[in-house]
């Protein structure tokens, strides 16, 4: 005896019994559009919870029959990343939970029964394979099956059929190239992952999406497109599992082609979320998720700068905190420059000022709002024009009874006009400030008051603003 091992029939179909009975036609469908075939017809029958099925090709059949009995025996499949098989195991799989199976093909015939084994070397097809299986289904289980026929996506040149039916090919909706990690037989006998360029074709599809390998379901995905990796993608024996993050990759590059297509009601899926966490993120994409998650005037909430997230509120942007997004989305938000934080762009940051020279705008401006001041509020109001080196400044502050215009911010030949509507509409907004900040409801109601106040001065006293000229 040259063989180390022995199989277990009973032990190996126990270990197969736990898994969806669609797995037994996944890997017959599989094996048959692996190779250069123009047709693969799929037969299936259901007669009180017996089943057959047969997946027939005309391809080049079994280069060795042994093939169709040894586990793991070496293919030429497993050096190819674009040829789905690896193990030389899964029709044996799809065997072990049968009653009967027959392979049919170039180089003999094996039928597996309750007899055992059965070779027949002499009893060969012309040209391709077919494999018949019978086994037991419930009518859920052969629901299953059927509908997973449905899913597959053959390749074009192929006419897929089942039950006599053709089955159509879906339309690509996005397809793409990229380097995507695989796995392969390499030159020193070992097989173990690689990066290889291939192409991603994504569909839209109705109802469950899937991630697919050259055409095969591997898993549902929850993502809004199903998506075919056309070369090998890393996968355990059972062919069912993907590492979480070859999914992330993929999002983000599915991500980068899609972004246009998605709506506000998609836009915070966690697909999505997971892909804008990639390092393969384009900044495209980041910018297309940010304005649709948070708008285009969406600025970042600086911690401890309460003024400047309050300036922000009150010109119409859309407050982003840093809890509504992850670490990682923020890396690439930062990364792709494409926010910046209330206090870049209202902060009141401390500068080296000195007081403006007033020219005679300035002057009347200072003398109308002392006047409405002592007037409304019985009290002095201090007034200052100021110079800054920087110009990242508000237009203007209030407090503590102090209005002070920033010059360097507004320009000199804002006051040329200094009762023109910007120049009271500015005074008013920040006399409103009495009340509290933007936000505040104090605010809306002491403008809503000074407002009223000064109406009725203009209507009462009209000799309380003649001095002054109206622009």
């Amino acid at each position: 005896m040259n063989n180390w091992f022995e199989v277990d029939k009973d032990g190996f179909r126990a270990l197969q019994l736990g898994k969806p009975k669609y797995y037994a036609i996944r890997e017959l469908i599989q094996n048959a559009i692996d190779e250069k075939i123009t047709k693969c017809k799929i037969t299936t029958s259901f007669r009180g919870g017996r089943v057959s099925i047969s997946v027939e090709d005309d391809g080049p059949g079994f280069r060795d029959i042994n093939d169709a009995y040894t586990l793991f025996g070496a293919t030429y499949k497993q050096s190819n990343p674009e040829l789905r098989g690896r193990f030389n195991l899964g029709e044996k799989q799809a065997f072990a939970i049968c009653n009967k199976a027959m392979i049919e093909t170039t180089s003999g015939t094996v039928v597996f029964d309750e007899k055992g084994r059965t070779t027949n070397k002499h009893k060969k097809f012309a040209d391709g394979t077919k494999v018949t299986i019978q086994l037991k289904m419930t009518k859920k289980e052969y629901a299953e099956s059927m509908m997973f026929i449905r899913l597959i996506i053959p390749p074009v040149s192929v006419r897929f059929s089942h039950n006599d039916s053709i089955l159509p090919h879906p339309t690509v909706f996005k397809q793409f190239e990229t380097s995507l990690r695989t796995e392969k037989l390499h030159d020193d006998g070992q097989f173990r992952p690689t990066v290889r360029k291939t192409k991603v074709d994504v569909y839209k599809t109705d109802g469950v999406k899937y991630l697919y390998e050259l055409g095969i379901p591997v898993c549902e995905i929850e993502c809004d497109y199903s998506i075919d990796v056309n070369q090998r993608v890393p996968l355990g024996f059972d062919r069912d599992k993907v590492p979480q993050y070859y999914l992330q990759d993929l999002y983000a590059e599915v991500l980068n082609y899609v972004h246009e297509d998605l709506t506000q009601d998609n836009i915070s899926e966690t697909w999505v979320r997971e892909a804008m966490c990639d390092d393969r993120i384009e900044r495209q994409a980041v910018e297309t998720v940010i304005n649709k998650r948070f708008g285009d005037k969406a600025i970042i909430a600086s911690p401890g700068d309460g003024l400047s997230i309050d300036d922000a509120k009150a010109a119409g942007c859309n407050i982003v905190y840093g809890a509504e997004m992850s670490k990682a989305e923020w890396e690439n938000v930062r990364k792709h420059n494409l926010m910046q934080s209330t206090t870049e762009v209202y902060g009141r940051g401390t500068c080296d000022s000195w007081d403006a020279d007033k020219t005679d705008g300035m002057k009347q401006v200072e003398k109308l709002a002392k006047k409405i001041y002592k007037e409304v509020y019985g009290t002095n109001l201090h007034v200052r024009f100021i110079e800054c080196e920087t110009k990242n400044t508000p237009n203007a502050t209030f407090g503590m009874d102090g209005l002070t215009f920033y010059v360097s911010r507004l320009g000199e030949n804002f006051f040329e006009r200094p009762l023109d509507r910007q120049v009271l509409d500015l005074m008013i907004h920040e006399m409103g400030h009495r009340g509290g900040m933007h936000t505040e409801r104090g605010y809306h109601s002491t403008l809503t008051d000074l407002s009223a106040r000064l109406i009725l001065l203009a209507l009462n006293e009209p000799e309380f603003f003649a001095e002054f000229e109206v622009n």
